[in-house]
């Protein structure tokens, strides 16, 4: 992937390698991108780690895993990170400790 990272004002790569999917869902609908995100839900219940880029948005500014998503991946492991983004799931993760 390629994000913005607004903090450097740039854009990284950012390169995620999971283990142990259990479902990889990516819709594409015709004219429309499913890899244009501006949002993306991070969660770990249960043991399994849901990352969804398309989550439902709600006006107070929370997010909701959307069972229905254009992209949605769970899995048991995040293996590896790159860029920025390893950051930010690392104190996510550690927060869950």
């Amino acid at each position: 992937m390629n994000s913005y990272n607004w903090d450097k004002d740039i854009f990284e790569n950012i390169i995620l390698i999971f283990e142990k999917v259990i479902l990889f869902n990516f819709k594409e609908t015709e004219n429309t991108s499913s890899l244009n995100v501006t949002d993306a839900l991070l969660t770990y219940e249960n043991s399994i780690i849901t990352l969804d880029f398309f989550p439902h948005q709600f006006s107070n500014c929370s997010l909701q895993v959307n069972l229905h998503s254009d992209f949605l991946i769970k899995s048991e492991k995040i293996v590896s990170l790159y860029k920025a983004f390893k950051y930010y799931i690392l104190q996510f993760l550690s927060s869950l400790a």
